[in-house]
């Protein structure tokens, strides 16, 4: 028998969509678990509260279609929260919790208010702390006569950036800094930037209460939801017509908005972290397994854990994810982090992942850019052969290519071959070498003005003893380690990187320069400073006046590259 204490009734409701649908009745909740055996749906009417107001335990025999556990709360209306808690058979491979309170993976919003880290990381929690879905009011958006730019590769310059980094530094002038609010006031620079397409770093929610060595997670790329965006990234809490402002007016200056996403991993990393969603929901249909030990997690993506993006459960949340987000956000495209991460299920290796064929079959997502970061963090590198013939790919063979000839003179005959007829690996896989993204610097590494003003990495900061970051990075300090007063010295340096950028403009493909390049930015030495949520880290619109000449001259590069 369905229970319920006594402010709303329930009735069976429907097993799609997945999630928490508003209709007319009250709220529809349906949740896929295969392997759950008991399931209760936590309402908090006012989010605020500790305690749930009212729990309802689903029936196996009238709440369940399937794997999908669903109920219908009758009169219930937006501006609460909810969440799970679940249990199931203790046997390998399962990671039921019945105290634990469970954030929906369908949740279009998180409250974090009640999250509390350490605690979800105990076997047994029984205080309510944990994330919880939040169900808003509708805010109808105007998108006009809003339309896709569609710029052709071969004139296109991608311009990554952080959305907090970009415009929480004072200097930014804007009225709410490190907002999607704050980004769209900037917006004009970029237009006169002349880039064509801004790529952010993940927006979608993440854990920022995931600390290393007492440093905050500041780059993102640990979600805690693929629906959700970044509940801080607001300056007006909650409201999802601030982003949409942002796309169409980025839109209406021809600039193209990339989200880069993160499917490879969750932010409840291996067996000693929280317990947070999807591990308390159906652990072996989210998460790669060792065969012989599914207590543990193959760690593909090298952040603890592997996303099962293979699995039926897995694989159409993924779909899901983006097939919402291109929708109601009318994004131009997505950057897939460690995408190498897409070719494994739990046996291992797969040559032709489920997950690419939906993707690819998705008459929503197959016209966006679809750009793929073409490697995993154990070794796997697929540039060349990722995803199928329309899918974009990360040229890391670019970027050392142009360091390695522009720094020290060497490769330089495979780099003018790279410029005659594109990536090589393009070329032995019958891959359109326009579908190459090229780049000096990422986020992932030194900036452009560090790969000529170190030799060496300087984590120290990040709290690893400096054994964090690349080792190689094929970069020179032209006689002096980092920074010096020297005019004739910084000349040098700034030609160098020009001509770096100069020819990574002219190879087939697209174009990518990373926040700040533009304006002489550099992270001192620091090529890993994912969790340096400091100003160092934050960009000094200053650098623009200080180094002007630079400034257009990179400029004129652009232009250069958008016109061809």
């Amino acid at each position: 028998m369905l229970q319920f204490t006594s402010h709303y009734q329930a009735s069976p409701g429907s097993h799609q969509p997945l999630g928490a649908t508003v209709n007319r009745f009250g709220i529809n909740f349906a949740l896929r678990s295969q392997h759950a055996t008991s399931v209760k749906l936590l309402i908090w009417k006012h989010p605020q509260a500790h305690t749930p107001s009212q729990i309802f335990t689903l029936s196996p025999s009238a709440n369940k279609t399937g794997h999908i556990w669903h109920i219908l709360v009758e009169g219930l209306k937006p501006s609460c929260a909810y969440a799970y808690q679940i249990d199931g058979p203790d046997t390998p491979g399962n990671h039921f919790r019945p105290q634990k309170v469970l954030l929906d993976p369908y949740a279009r919003d998180v409250d974090v208010r009640h999250h509390d880290r350490a605690l979800a990381c105990q076997e047994n929690n029984k205080h309510y702390a944990g994330p919880r879905g939040l169900i808003n009011k509708s805010n109808r958006f105007d998108w006009g006569h809003d339309r896709h730019p569609h710029h052709p590769p071969q004139q296109s310059v991608i311009y990554e950036l952080h959305l907090k980094g970009i415009t929480a530094h004072p200097s930014s002038g804007v009225e709410h800094p490190g907002t999607f609010a704050g980004l769209t006031e900037k917006l004009p620079y970029f237009a006169k930037l002349g880039v064509t397409a801004l790529e952010l770093m993940p927006i979608q929610a993440f854990d920022n209460d995931q600390s290393y060595h007492g440093r905050q997670n500041y780059w993102g790329y640990s979600q805690l939801s693929f629906f959700a965006l970044q509940p801080q990234y607001f300056a007006h809490p909650h409201y999802l017509s601030e982003f949409k402002k942002f796309v169409k007016h980025a839109h209406e200056l021809d600039l193209e908005v990339i989200l880069d996403v993160v499917y490879n991993h969750t932010t409840e990393a291996n067996e000693q972290g929280p317990t947070l969603s999807w591990r308390g929901i159906d652990n072996q249909n989210y998460y790669l397994l060792p065969p012989a030990a599914k207590n543990y997690y193959l760690n593909y993506s090298g952040c603890g854990n592997t996303f099962n993006a293979n699995s039926q459960t897995g694989s159409q949340l993924i779909v899901d994810s983006l097939e919402y987000l291109a929708q109601e956000f009318h994004l131009d495209g997505f950057r897939f982090d460690l995408g190498g991460t897409f070719y494994y299920q739990h046996q291992g290796y797969v040559d032709k992942p489920k997950i690419l064929g939906l993707i690819n079959k998705s008459p929503i997502l197959r016209e966006l850019k679809l750009i793929a970061e073409p490697w995993d963090a154990t070794g796997l590198v697929l540039e060349g052969r990722y995803g199928g013939s329309k899918w974009y790919e990360w040229s890391s063979t670019w970027q050392n290519l142009i360091r390695q000839s522009v720094n020290f003179d060497q490769q330089t005959d495979t780099l003018y071959q790279y410029l005659k007829t594109g990536h090589p690996a393009f070329a032995q896989h019958h891959k359109n070498p326009a579908l190459a993204v090229n780049y000096v610097a990422s986020h992932d590494g030194f900036t452009l003005r560090d790969v000529v003003s170190y030799q060496h990495k300087h984590n120290h900061n990040n709290g690893f003893d400096n054994q964090d970051g690349n080792n190689q990075n094929f970069s020179h300090n032209y006689g002096f380690e980092g920074e010096q007063n020297d005019p004739g010295l910084t000349f040098h340096r700034q030609r160098q990187a020009l001509k770096m950028l100069e020819l990574t403009s002219k190879a087939p493909g697209m174009m990518m320069i990373t926040m700040g390049d533009e304006m002489w930015r550099t992270l001192y030495g620091n090529n890993n400073a994912f969790n340096q949520d400091t100003p160092n880290n934050y960009l000094d619109w200053n650098l623009r006046q200080n180094y002007q000449e630079y400034f257009e001259q990179v400029r004129t590069l652009i232009h250069l590259k958008t016109q061809r």
